[in-house]
């Protein structure tokens, strides 16, 4: 079994946020609030 470290985990979030839920444009980094991104719990779902 794998174990994903935090850093791992949270680039994969955020390459998945930037692919798929967020203008080409947008900046998004671990620290960065869903909020400001204009995302909620349903956006990622």
């Amino acid at each position: 079994m794998s174990v994903f470290t935090t850093t791992e985990i949270s680039q994969t979030l955020c390459d998945f946020i930037k692919e798929n839920l967020v203008a080409v444009e947008v900046s998004v980094a671990p620290s960065t609030p869903l909020e400001k991104l204009g995302l909620d719990s349903f956006s990622i779902i």
